[in-house]
């Protein structure tokens, strides 16, 4: 039964798994930054896979039904 409700929490439970993985990536080059001594890495170089990344976590939810 895919009514309005049911299609609009399917796509806000899509954009809250987006954020939290976006945040959790943060969060772990932020917790690899402060615990890892000797080595400095580009904060930029590691945010060009955040996208890919998204895609990929919300392609396999979806393909597993996470938002059915």
């Amino acid at each position: 039964m895919n009514n309005e409700k049911s299609i609009q929490v399917g796509q806000t439970v899509l954009l809250s798994d987006a954020i939290l993985t976006a945040l959790a990536f943060i969060f772990a080059f932020l917790l690899r930054e402060n615990f890892v001594a000797g080595e400095v890495t580009d904060f930029y170089s590691h945010v060009a896979l955040l996208p890919l990344l998204l895609v990929f976590i919300v392609t396999l939810l979806s393909y597993f039904g996470a938002y059915q």
